[in-house]
């Protein structure tokens, strides 16, 4: 490892730079690939479909969308633990420009998505 300055441990003097790039978001996303189950995605397209208002962002609590999967039968650790929740990416494809707004670490927030350029997801 080396110590201040880029000095070789013990001050034996510099190690060669190295070159490191930093990471581009694509290769990230490709590493992190999350399966979602169907009915998590029908139930962002339910509630969005409930709360759209054409020329304004549609806003969903992400506890209403927890609320109804566990209604269809799904635990609420297990949502929460495996991220069926991180939906930004996937809308993102579709369409949609997806910000999640946390208040703090006590509870969840919520999603705001709004329709961005249209734009063929195949």
């Amino acid at each position: 490892m080396n110590g201040p300055r880029g000095e070789a441990p013990g001050g034996q003097g510099e190690t060669p730079a190295v070159r490191i790039k930093p990471i581009r978001p694509e290769e990230v996303r490709g590493e992190r690939e999350i399966e979602i189950p169907e009915p998590v995605i029908d139930t962002f397209n339910a509630l969005i479909r409930q709360n759209f208002r054409r020329g304004r962002d549609t806003i969903i609590s992400a506890e209403d969308v927890v609320g109804v999967l566990v209604e269809k039968g799904f635990d609420r650790g297990e949502i929460l633990d495996k991220k069926w929740l991180d939906v930004e990416d996937i809308y993102g494809d579709f369409g949609w420009d997806v910000a999640y707004e946390s208040p703090d670490h006590s509870g969840l927030g919520h999603f705001t998505f709004t329709p961005s350029r249209i734009r063929d997801p195949r």
